[in-house]
């Protein structure tokens, strides 16, 4: 299984909401590129914010009228932080990266909601796919350097596992890390002799791998 996460991604001034498809469209390359996990490439998207509760009282009724998508699920959980504010996890899913996904992608962040509650959020969109095949797991993550380009800064490698930190011109987004700076970072774990898990995120990984 191979998993690409992209995280905190800001909207930056003089950055458009259509840019950002744009950069998780080429992120998508790198799968489309060495064949890896075409035909079922998950897509995900969630979504930090804090809000009042004023706020996520107009989000929730926002939330009930929004049109029903096709080719994205929409969900979100919240975490109560004090009496006054909530921290709401919004989480958008899609088995498969494909025009439709890009294009409802877009609605959304067309959406009233979205540029209401999330216009400067932190964002955290991955893909998720399956290698079926033997291949060496140093192999892949030679792949995954070369793709990016990444400058290493730190390497972990375990039975069966490795996890590689870095920093890429793909991504603005630095963060601190032994003293450097990183804004890449990904894993490989071997399921079994023919199955591999790929994790990679920016700036570091934020979901299980």
């Amino acid at each position: 299984m191979v998993v690409l996460v992209v995280s905190t991604i800001f909207i930056e001034q003089g950055e458009t909401d259509h840019d950002i498809v744009q950069e998780v469209n080429d992120l998508s390359q790198l799968f489309s590129e060495h064949g890896w996990g075409e035909s079922e490439l998950h897509f995900r998207l969630i979504i930090h914010e804090t809000l009042t509760n004023e706020q996520y009282e107009m989000f929730q009724k926002q939330y009930k009228n929004l049109s029903q998508h096709d080719a994205l699920n929409h969900s979100y959980n919240i975490n109560r932080l004090n009496d006054e504010k909530v921290k709401i996890i919004y989480d958008i899913q899609s088995n498969e990266w494909n025009r439709d996904a890009q294009e409802e992608l877009n609605q959304f962040f067309d959406n009233d909601m979205f540029r209401r509650y999330f216009k400067n959020s932190r964002l955290y969109p991955c893909f998720q796919g399956k290698i079926n095949d033997n291949i060496n797991s140093n192999f892949i993550s030679e792949k995954v350097v070369n793709f990016f380009n990444i400058n290493v800064k730190n390497k972990l490698v375990e039975d069966n596992f490795q996890v590689i930190s870095g920093s890429t011109h793909f991504f603005e987004q630095l963060i601190p890390l032994n003293n450097d700076k990183i804004n890449i970072q990904f894993s490989v774990r071997e399921i079994d002799e023919t199955r591999k898990m790929v994790t990679i995120g920016t700036p570091i990984l934020v979901i299980e791998y």
